[in-house]
């Protein structure tokens, strides 16, 4: 989760953690920067493995303690008004890195390496070849052994994070709040992992695109599974249909409550854009049933049938015997998005974050990094000692 900018609530009432990514602007891409490189690049490979400890697990650590500290807090106090939980985990990403205990659940374990390994140059598309350079990856030797061990090490923060959900679920359960809870688990991106050569996201690429989507409550029929494609935009009409509250207000949202949606609808469509760094201009994809198409004023359009083509190796939107379904795609691109406008907001937004890193870089800093203001339920304060003990007790119907 990104609180970027001096609001650091973005809506909420109460933050538990800090952030572990710059509040400020440092990271805002920079079209017009030519030579800028990615936060990340071969030493992500080059350090891959087990370690007793990094700086993203303390994150992780210290934000499941707090969600697990705030629900058993919420439940012994007096509110009556039900909750909205966002706990935000780093895990799994890279740097590819995992505790020594996860690594070993995969010893011996025959992790599969990528359905396409490394490419040409030649046979990348534009954008990927952006995204090589970006992370200086491009015609870097990276071998067997490397690949093998971030995998195996990323499968380790994938355990990690089972681990963790399931400290959180056991504290639901604890507390007596899973029946009457929605769960959504779920991520903003995937990880090529090394196919086709390629590391972390910003590709349409379906590494890249495929994330967890899995939702428990009452009312969800255990291990069912829905083919029905969904996305990010349908979280928060999920979570308004939960609530009882309409899809309504000053902007009516894109999405849908998921659970109202037909399980088998394998033709509905979703829309993905990338429009932060690794391209220098806006680009947008649509998938529909079995086709992708991929469009930017930057680069060549792209379509690949998933059907046939699921590692997205044949480009068919310059055969001729697709145009039709091409010129529908690159209506539809037309009518849902102004590139012009867009494009031009963008670079304007950049040129106002660049300017205000700038300034900020001069006489006294300020920092808009959020520190918690943790209220400690535990103190005893000035009360009598049976009435500061009994008060934090749990309710006897829990037990």
């Amino acid at each position: 989760m990104h609180f970027v900018g001096p609001d650091q609530l973005h809506g909420f009432e109460v933050r538990l953690t800090p952030d572990i990514y710059p509040s400020d602007f440092l990271w805002s891409a920079d079209w017009d920067q030519a030579d800028f490189h990615g936060a990340t690049d071969e030493r992500m490979l080059e350090a891959a493995g087990p370690c007793e400890r990094s700086v993203q697990i303390d994150y992780d650590e210290e934000a499941t303690f707090q969600a697990m500290r705030w629900l058993f807090d919420y439940r012994r106090s007096s509110e009556e008004r039900p909750f909205f939980l966002h706990v935000s985990y780093t895990h799994p990403h890279d740097p590819y890195l995992c505790l020594k205990k996860h690594w070993d659940l995969y010893a011996g374990v025959d992790i599969p390496m990528p359905r396409v390994f490394s490419l040409p140059e030649e046979a990348h598309d534009a954008h990927s070849l952006n995204l090589l350079r970006q992370h200086g990856l491009l015609n870097t030797p990276v071998t067997d052994d490397q690949v093998r061990t971030a995998r195996r090490a990323y499968y380790g923060s994938v355990s990690y994070i089972d681990e963790k959900v399931g400290e959180l679920l056991e504290t639901l359960d604890a507390t007596g709040l899973r029946g009457d809870t929605l769960v959504v688990f779920t991520s903003d991106h995937g990880e090529m992992l090394g196919e086709r050569g390629m590391w972390l996201k910003k590709s349409f690429y379906e590494p890249s695109m495929r994330i967890p989507m899995m939702l428990s409550g009452a009312g969800i029929e255990r291990s069912a599974r829905s083919i029905t494609p969904v996305s990010l935009v349908d979280v928060l009409p999920t979570c308004l249909a939960v609530a009882g509250s309409a899809n309504t207000g000053p902007d009516l949202l894109d999405g849908a409550d998921m659970m109202s949606l037909p399980p088998d609808d394998a033709s509905r469509a979703v829309f993905g854009e990338i429009l932060s760094d690794g391209t220098p201009a806006p680009s947008y994809m649509i998938r529909r049933g079995s086709m992708k198409y991929i469009w930017s004023s930057a680069f060549p359009a792209q379509l690949y049938d998933l059907s046939t083509d699921p590692d997205e190796l044949v480009n068919l939107a310059e055969d001729p015997a697709h145009n039709e379904i091409v010129h529908a795609f690159e209506a539809e691109v037309t009518a849902r998005w102004n590139d012009a406008e867009i494009a031009a907001n963008i670079r304007q937004s950049q040129r106002r974050r660049k300017l205000i890193i700038e300034a900020m870089a001069h006489g006294t800093p300020v920092s808009w990094d959020y520190v918690p203001l943790h209220r400690d339920t535990w103190f005893r304060g000035q009360s009598n000692y049976n009435d500061w003990a009994f008060e934090h007790l749990p309710p006897r119907d829990t037990l």
